[in-house]
This record gives C-alpha cells, structure tokens and sequence, in this order.
C-alpha cells in the first residue's frame, strides 16, 4: 500500500534535511506547504529520546522531496523559532516533536515515544488520497 513511498529516487534524511535557525523560516515553511507537506522536527541533542528518535527517522527515512520537505530545529539553540512554531501551530511544545505542515495548517504532530516513520507515512498517504 505504501510501497511508492519507500521507493524514491531522491531519499530525504541526514543530509537532505533544513535545518531552521530563524523565525522568519516559519513563513516561508507555511508558504511552502500549499505545494508540499512540510515535516518539522524539533530535536535535543540533550535529550537521549530525541537523539534515538532522530537516528530511527534518519534510517528509515525514504520519502522523496516531492513528497515531504524535512526540517530540523535544535530547540536548545532556538528557543525563539521553537516556541514561534508552537505559538503558530497552536501545538503545546515537546521535544522531541514532530509536525507534519499541509495547507498552511499542522496536521499531525506527535511527541516523545509517539513519533513514529510509520504514521508519517500513513498521513502523507491520506493528503496524496484527497
């Protein structure tokens, strides 16, 4: 059922992701999720779940760029865009936390043992069906 997303020319993952360092990026991700969804991931290099959760998305990772846009924001170094995106998103912030941006709006978010590839997945499967 998913199979056309784990076969990608273009995998996104450690070295495809943008890594997020000014407000101002939140914008420009919005814009940019009227034409792809956006994946936010809110990472802490102090936080053993979070390095855990980073590496499991960073193996598994296979999404192609036309498929997702992935982020990465280090919320110990910016606090400001960190608690930007919560107060834009309407999304309480955790850490790790991920969010899925589509249509201007956050549709999935997941925190800590929640985050799963698996319902990334699912979700971008949903938008591609309506």
């Amino acid at each position: 059922m998913f199979s056309n997303f784990f076969n990608s020319d273009k995998p996104v993952g450690p070295k495809k992701y943008t890594p997020l360092s000014e407000t101002s990026d939140l914008a420009t991700i919005l814009e940019k999720s009227f034409m792809v969804p956006q994946f936010i991931f809110k990472h802490s290099e102090r936080c053993s779940i979070s390095r855990w959760v980073l590496k499991q998305f960073e193996n598994a990772f296979q999404l192609n760029e036309a498929q997702l846009s992935w982020h990465l924001v280090d919320v110990v170094g910016h606090r400001d865009l960190s608690q930007k995106i919560a107060q834009e998103t309407n999304i309480i912030h955790e850490s790790p936390q991920i969010l899925i941006i589509s249509k201007g709006q956050c549709i999935y978010n997941a925190s800590h043992e929640s985050i799963s590839y698996e319902k990334v997945v699912e979700v971008l499967h949903n938008i591609k069906s309506n």
